[in-house]
C-alpha cells in the first residue's frame, strides 16, 4: 500500500510538472504570435507590390539584333531609360541590363570605358559602375551587335 501511495505521489507531482511546461508553451504561443502575424501581413504586403507587367509584353523575351540597334540609336539621341523601356515595351530596368550588357560586350572587346561612355552617350561614371561589378554570365555569351556594325 506504500508503494502504491509513493507511486500516485510520483504521478502527481509529474501531472503537476507538465501542467506548469503546458503553461510555459501558452505563453510561449502568445509571445510568438504577433511577430508570426506581422510576419505574414508583410509578406502579403509584398505580394501586392509585385509589378504589372501587362504594360511590358516584352518583358524576358529575346533581345533581337534590331532592337539592340534601336536601342544604341535611343541612347545616342539621349533619350531616358523610361521613355526607351516605352518604346521597347519593356521594364526601365529591362533596359538597365540590356545597356549593362552592351557595355560589358564592348569592354570585352577592348573599348576603354570613355570609348564606350563616348559611343553610347552615358555617364562615364555609370559605365564605370558597370564594368566593376562582377557577373556570372559569359560575356561571349551575350549576344550583342557590335556597336561598330550599327556606326
Amino acid at each position: 500500500m506504500d508503494t502504491l501511495s509513493n507511486q500516485i505521489e510520483q504521478l502527481t507531482q509529474r501531472v503537476t510538472q507538465l501542467e506548469q511546461e503546458l503553461a510555459e508553451i501558452k505563453n510561449l504561443k502568445i509571445e510568438i504570435a504577433p511577430f508570426s502575424l506581422h510576419s505574414t501581413t508583410r509578406i502579403k504586403e509584398n505580394k501586392k507590390k509585385k509589378k504589372d507587367l501587362t504594360n511590358y509584353p516584352k518583358h524576358g523575351s529575346k533581345w533581337k539584333t534590331q532592337e539592340d540597334m534601336q536601342l544604341i540609336d535611343e541612347l545616342q539621341e539621349r533619350k531616358e531609360f523610361k521613355e526607351i523601356a516605352t518604346i521597347h515595351q519593356r521594364t526601365k530596368g529591362g533596359i538597365h541590363a540590356r545597356v549593362n550588357r552592351i557595355i560589358r560586350s564592348e569592354q570585352h572587346k577592348g573599348k576603354t570605358k570613355e570609348e564606350i561612355a563616348a559611343e553610347l552617350c552615358l555617364d562615364i561614371d555609370y559605365v564605370e559602375k558597370t564594368i566593376n561589378r562582377k557577373y556570372s554570365t559569359e560575356i561571349n555569351e551575350f549576344n550583342i551587335i557590335d556597336i561598330h556594325q550599327k556606326l
